[in-house]
């Protein structure tokens, strides 16, 4: 998945990696800092889908969706709008 400048893909092992631009934190490795090669995404396994789009990833693992990256507008769903450098879990 490609969007906004960065890219994740999902491991035949249920693990997401991401590279590409990171300023909100999209990648979700706890930094900012653009990457030019993959880095595992922190503190999710069991990964099943995952979605990405300008400045937020999204992923779906054990049963649970987690969201990261810019949080302007309460995008990642986790009832505040500060930026999260690694997946935080959407509130339903």
């Amino acid at each position: 998945i490609t969007a906004g400048g960065h890219t994740c893909a999902l491991l035949t092992n249920s693990t997401m990696q991401c590279w590409g631009k990171n300023d909100r934190g999209q990648i979700g490795d706890g930094t900012t800092i653009d990457r030019t090669t993959p880095v595992s995404v922190s503190g999710i396994s069991n990964v099943t889908a995952v979605t990405a789009g300008f400045g937020a990833t999204c992923a779906l693992a054990n049963n649970t969706t987690h969201a990261g990256g810019g949080n302007n507008y309460g995008e990642l769903g986790d009832g505040t709008t500060t930026d999260r450098l690694t997946p935080v879990t959407v509130r339903f």
